[in-house]
């Protein structure tokens, strides 16, 4: 992601289209903003298990996409959310959709504009 800057630089925009960078953290958004993303999109976790390579649980990546939704929304950029894995886990197997509406919901009272 760290070269994402320099594909929104080398887009040629046209009208009517929304660009959106996906953001992992507070960097990631700084980043978007500066190469004029038109909308952010943050990844929550899987349902069940972060995935690996963000080293982090639920709760604290719920905490992180907070911050980013609040300063993306203070700097009136639309945000995004998806959430990973919601009809079935390869990993994990069957989830719950007791769970899965819960996430949904504090997904969107982070104030996400979409979600999928």
């Amino acid at each position: 992601m760290a070269d994402a800057p320099e594909l929104f630089a080398r887009i040629v925009r046209r009208p009517g289209v929304k660009y959106t960078a996906l953001v992992p953290n507070m960097l990631g958004l700084e980043r978007a903003l500066a190469a004029g993303a038109d909308e952010v999109a943050v990844f929550a976790p899987r349902p069940r298990l972060q995935p690996a390579e963000h080293h982090q649980g639920i709760a604290e990546s719920l905490d992180n996409y907070a911050s980013v939704c609040r300063a993306a929304l203070d700097a009136r950029v639309r945000v995004r959310a998806y959430l990973s894995t919601a009809f079935g886990c390869p990993y994990e197997g069957p989830v719950a959709p007791a769970r899965v509406a819960e996430l949904c919901q504090r997904l969107r009272e982070l104030r996400c504009s979409r979600w999928r």
